[in-house]
């Protein structure tokens, strides 16, 4: 072989050698694309995506970090499941999208921060976190899908974006530590059981317009004392349905119904409302 086909074999060779490290980003799946070591995963600063059942049922993980800058746009569905002693992570900017389930049964998990970037909470996405106290949800955010929240015991408190239009079925039932929801005028879909067995919520205000309320949206709320519906014509409920369970009716005369003045008289008679007997 002559000194000119060896000089190009070797640049060739060295060429897809820097193209493959330097210009091309790592791909989840390859050799190296996270480490681990002392209970902490680290995705590295390459990886565009996570792959669905990535990491599920690990007991090891404590901690999630990503490599800066990080690439990651989206985790894939369930990636996280059942890490039950991951306790911090911190999702980069960079994020755009979240699986369906992705952080599910991870009971150690106390707090975390939804990026800004990020336009929808699937279904089942911190399903029976029962140790999550704190989320902070982003401007941007549109969706929140069934499930998403269900039995997160110890979430104290969410503060809804402006932006926020669809709660879907059950997106925050049995979170026990809520005592106050508000809800912003932007919500045009307020699925149903969104609320339910929320048992140690206070008191909620509805969004201040007259769009269609899912059903049984606040039954097994044992101690709720008020609602507030400041919509000037009384939303009316799916399926001919009502805010409580048929054997919760004594919650009618203990509940008080805040409405907007001069509407006492709409909401005495609008279907479903009437049945609250102190409407003020």
């Amino acid at each position: 072989m002559s000194n000119s086909g060896i000089t190009g074999g070797f640049l060739s060779l060295l060429t897809s050698f820097f193209l493959s490290f330097v210009i091309f980003p790592v791909q989840a799946g390859e050799v190296g694309w996270f480490q681990e070591a002392d209970s902490v995963l680290v995705i590295k600063k390459g990886v565009k995506n996570i792959p669905a059942y990535s990491f599920r049922d690990r007991k090891d993980i404590a901690e999630v970090r990503f490599e800066s800058p990080s690439m990651v746009t989206s985790i894939g569905d369930y990636a996280f499941i059942g890490c039950e002693n991951l306790r911090k992570i911190e999702l980069p900017e960079s994020l755009r999208t979240l699986g369906e389930g992705t952080f599910r049964e991870c009971v150690g998990l106390e707090s975390i921060a939804i990026p800004s970037k990020v336009k929808k909470l699937p279904k089942f996405l911190f399903y029976w976190c029962e140790g999550l106290r704190e989320v902070k949800l982003p401007s941007a955010l549109t969706v929140i899908e069934r499930g998403c929240f269900g039995f997160c015991r110890s979430l104290e408190s969410v503060s809804f974006p402006a932006g926020i239009k669809n709660i879907g079925m059950n997106a925050f039932s049995c979170c026990e530590s809520l005592t106050e929801i508000v809800l912003p005028a932007s919500l045009t879909e307020l699925e149903s059981y969104a609320f339910s067995d929320c048992r140690n919520l206070k008191r909620i205000t509805f969004p201040k317009n007259s769009s269609l309320l899912g059903e049984l949206i606040l039954s097994g709320c044992d101690n709720l004392e008020s609602i507030s519906e400041l919509s000037a014509v009384p939303p009316k409920f799916d399926c001919n349905s009502f805010i409580f369970e048929p054997d919760e009716e004594g919650r009618y005369s203990e509940v008080i119904l805040h409405v907007s003045p001069g509407k006492v008289s709409a909401y005495r008679n609008a279907p479903g409302w009437k049945l609250f007997q102190i409407i003020k």
